[in-house]
């Protein structure tokens, strides 16, 4: 394949990933009201049985008391360890979510977070909802106090329910979970190569999450965190991105796009 081609796409590419601050991938900040922070789950566990098991959630809501002058929304964000699946607690192998928010909030949340997606799909015909499963905390320079806060994988998912007095579901759709590529281009920059969800389905979880820890090992402040968010993503780019590269030489071979390239 021709060399000046190469590049063009290459720069197709680059022009699609947006790898500034301003992009939530990369510096991630959480909506108030279309959003929802799982906290006490391992991602690893919700990714095995949501994604691998075929596994559906239900939320659960945070006991609120009221005669605390602690902000019950803040909870410390934690590392991912490693450990014996064999020894965890209930809490992180069950179907239920646990979430900072109370009664009244995880309610409204959920149905505003129901709302929106469904408008999204109506009007622009594809699903934008997610949920992140475990993020990277790292910084652009050793030196540096900016903390950036990234998603590593996100998996769409679809928010129902059935009837007034039931329960939100969660489950998967047809799509496959994606790490997140904008975070993907941008440790390019510092000579690191994050790593494709493997394609093997009986793999387990923990080998990503502890691949990733031994990437960023040398970096100084740099941390795998084990937080867990749904909201909602914008993906259309990424999907050029990935044709750009699947069909390349198909490109190289089409007098249009040639022309183009010059």
């Amino acid at each position: 394949m021709d060399q000046k081609f190469k590049k063009k796409i290459q720069d197709w590419q680059n022009r699609l990933l947006d790898t500034s601050r301003r992009n939530p991938l990369i510096n991630f900040r959480r909506p108030k009201r279309t959003s929802i922070k799982v906290i006490d789950e391992l991602p690893t566990e919700v990714y095995r049985q949501l994604i691998l098991k075929n596994e559906k959630f239900t939320f659960d809501s945070t006991t609120i008391d009221e005669d605390s002058n602690e902000e019950p929304q803040e909870y410390e964000s934690k590392e991912f360890k490693s450990y014996n699946k064999e020894e965890l607690k209930d809490e992180h192998t069950d179907n239920n979510l646990q979430t900072n928010l109370d009664d009244e909030n995880l309610f409204r949340n959920l149905k505003a977070i129901q709302y929106k997606a469904q408008d999204i799909l109506e009007e622009q015909g594809y699903n934008n909802l997610f949920l992140t499963l475990g993020m990277l905390q790292w910084y652009e320079a050793d030196h540096s106090d900016v903390k950036n806060i990234s998603p590593l994988i996100l998996a769409p998912v679809t928010l129902s329910k059935k009837s007034v007095k039931s329960q939100f579901t969660l489950a998967k759709t047809d799509e496959e979970p994606i790490i997140n590529l904008s975070l993907q281009e941008k440790l390019k920059e510092f000579g690191i190569t994050l790593p494709d969800l493997p394609a093997n389905e009986d793999y387990d979880p923990q080998e990503y999450f502890e691949n990733v820890k031994d990437l960023i090992s040398s970096k100084k402040g740099w941390k795998v965190k084990i937080d867990i968010y749904l909201g909602f993503f914008s993906f259309a780019n990424f999907v050029m991105f990935k044709d750009l590269e699947k069909y390349a030489s198909s490109y190289a071979s089409n007098m249009v796009i040639k022309a183009l390239c010059g």
